[in-house]
């Protein structure tokens, strides 16, 4: 077969499949996918042709003509007829797409791929949301309430909050977000559950704050290039998640000596387990709660990190919850219950929370049975 139209198949193979398929680009934070296909130039090379990027040379792959198929006609001994086999297609297809793979590789693009537990996720999100009513949330309760210290630290933290460019990760109802646009933050929300989108933009409403409000898919995670946030916040969501994959994708858009903050559950605590188990209802299949090698995996991220753990002794409550009340953990959210009614705990509260400070001061292996840690990292 004449070369020029075997380069001319390939140049068509090649563009078909490449245009199927979906790449972001956190690492390089680049051109779009198609855009870099545009700049896509074709020249011919000993045994093949190579596909190479016209303003960066180095980025480039050869599709080597030994390892494509072609038609071939196959005779028939009793017809003597001769019939057309074709097994390019497939044989091909996988040759292409190894080398578009290898291509975009090497450009710093990383595929999109459908997640069957984002999926779930997402479907699980956007039921919890449609049984809310933002008008019965009180930001202020959510953040301020005694039983919220993770949320009462990491606002110390990043205090004074206002005019400061903020990016929360999985906003949930949104509480957390119209709380800091309050407080004069410059706030952009991202979940991948648009109903819980709606119902934060609905909030942010309900109290008249301006915020950007963004439904991502979980697969990937891309916002405007130029865009780059003092703090990046993350409650709950590590658990949910690839750690070191999420970490590499939000990392761009953070600034130098910008805060990253996340907040999540711990693996180790057997009653907080008992609980996983029994309160399967209002949790996900995917969840993984924290191990010290997901902190390592952090640490490992930024210069300067601090932790801080919560909810030791003061779990206590929960246990009063589930043996006295009676409360069920399928019907009830026990971490929401609580902060909703933290006024009835005020007084036991505190009152556990300094046994739990002189203990985790005294005996560091203690940590690891609270219930919830929160990371900070400096960039």
């Amino acid at each position: 077969m004449p070369k020029k139209i075997i380069e001319e198949s390939i140049l068509c193979q090649f563009f078909r499949h490449a245009t199927q398929k979906k790449y972001h680009s956190y690492a390089t934070r680049s051109e779009n996918w198609i855009l870099f296909l545009d700049n896509l130039n074709i020249k011919r090379v000993p045994g093949g042709v190579v596909f190479y990027h016209m303003l960066k040379n180095e980025i480039n792959t050869k599709i080597e003509y030994k390892y494509l198929k072609y038609y071939k006609f196959k005779k028939n001994n009793d017809s003597g007829n001769s019939t057309l086999i074709n097994e390019t297609d497939e044989k091909n297809k996988e040759y292409m797409i190894l080398k578009i793979d290898e291509l975009a590789e090497k450009a710093g693009y990383s595929e999109i791929k459908t997640n069957d537990n984002h999926k779930k996720e997402k479907e699980f999100h956007d039921r919890w949301a449609q049984n809310e009513d933002p008008n019965n949330i009180d930001v202020f309760q959510m953040c301020e309430a005694c039983t919220s210290p993770e949320i009462r630290y990491i606002i110390k933290k990043i205090s004074p909050i206002s005019s400061k460019k903020i990016l929360e990760v999985g906003c949930g109802l949104g509480e957390n977000s119209v709380y800091l646009a309050l407080n004069g933050a410059i706030v952009t929300s991202v979940d991948i559950s648009h109903e819980m989108i709606e119902k934060t933009k609905a909030l942010a409403k309900k109290y008249n704050v301006k915020l950007k409000a963004i439904t991502v898919n979980a697969d990937y995670f891309i916002l405007d290039n130029s865009e780059q946030f003092d703090v990046i916040f993350m409650g709950n969501l590590l658990h949910h998640v690839n750690i070191e994959k999420t970490i590499s994708k939000i990392f761009p858009y953070l600034k130098k000596g910008g805060l990253f903050i996340s907040w999540d559950p711990i693996a180790y605590n057997p009653i907080i387990n008992l609980y996983r188990k029994i309160a399967s209802d209002v949790r996900t299949d995917d969840e993984h709660p924290l191990k010290k090698n997901d902190i390592e995996i952090l640490i490992n991220k930024f210069n300067q990190y601090e932790t801080k753990f919560f909810w030791f002794t003061t779990l206590l409550l929960f246990l009063y919850m589930f043996i006295i009340q009676r409360v069920n953990p399928n019907k009830e959210r026990y971490w929401k219950k609580i902060v909703k009614d933290a006024n009835k705990w005020n007084r036991y509260y505190y009152f556990f929370e300094k046994i739990d400070r002189y203990l985790l001061q005294r005996f560091n292996f203690l940590r690891w049975y609270c219930w919830n840690v929160v990371f900070i990292g400096k960039k």
